[in-house]
């Protein structure tokens, strides 16, 4: 991952590692990897975290393998006492989320962490259906309390194709893709933001 200060005149670049446990150097299979990682802002732009998703069964696209499941990596670029640059971790596994479906078929998808609360990340959790197309929710996930605390339905398979949204419920019912959050604009709307962008402007 590379960084760095976009307002300061001559920007110093930084590299620093993602956490990644299960590395493959395939690029055939990193389309599959991405819909299980991403990176992210929270705390209000504060906070840079990195969230990855491991199957146990160790495939990288599909229905899960029998009795297996999987796990949720949260890691928080923090600041160490001497001023280095340094992940801390935190764990959930699928069998402690209580509230999660007893054996879902498909793991969790395209996390995207809360921008105000770092505990909370959202998920996309598809479920094959005999008609063809498949049942998607969006997921959220309390990793402090390791619970799922809310799942709204983001496509309602068969259904959905009576609307008017049928081409798309067919295109990314198979093919989901990373989605943002919709409090995006108030995120940038909001005053605190504004007052920091001004205020690296003016130093």
């Amino acid at each position: 991952m590379l960084f760095c200060d976009v307002f300061q005149e001559r920007p110093a670049i930084s590299y620093l590692q993602l956490p990644i446990c299960n590395r493959n150097p395939g690029y055939e299979v990193r389309p599959f990897h991405d819909m299980h990682r991403s990176v992210c802002i929270t705390k209000g732009g504060q906070e840079l975290n990195f969230i990855d998703v491991v199957r146990e069964d160790g495939k990288h696209v599909g229905p899960m393998s029998p009795d297996t499941g999987f796990t949720i990596n949260r890691y928080a670029l923090m600041t160490s006492s001497c001023g280095t640059l340094t992940w801390k971790k935190f764990v959930v596994k699928s069998s402690e989320l209580d509230s999660l479906e007893t054996s879902p078929s498909q793991a969790l998808t395209f996390p995207l962490v809360s921008m105000d609360n770092p505990n909370m990340v959202h998920f996309l959790l598809s479920k094959k259906m005999a008609d063809g197309i498949d049942n998607v929710s969006v997921v959220t996930v309390d990793m402090k309390a390791k619970e799922m605390v809310s799942s709204h339905p983001y496509i309602k398979g068969n259904e959905d194709l009576l609307g008017k949204d049928a081409d798309m419920v067919r295109r990314k019912s198979h093919l989901l893709q990373p989605f943002i959050s919709s409090r995006l604009p108030k995120f940038f709307n909001r005053s605190s933001f504004k007052r920091k962008v001004q205020t690296r402007r003016q130093d």
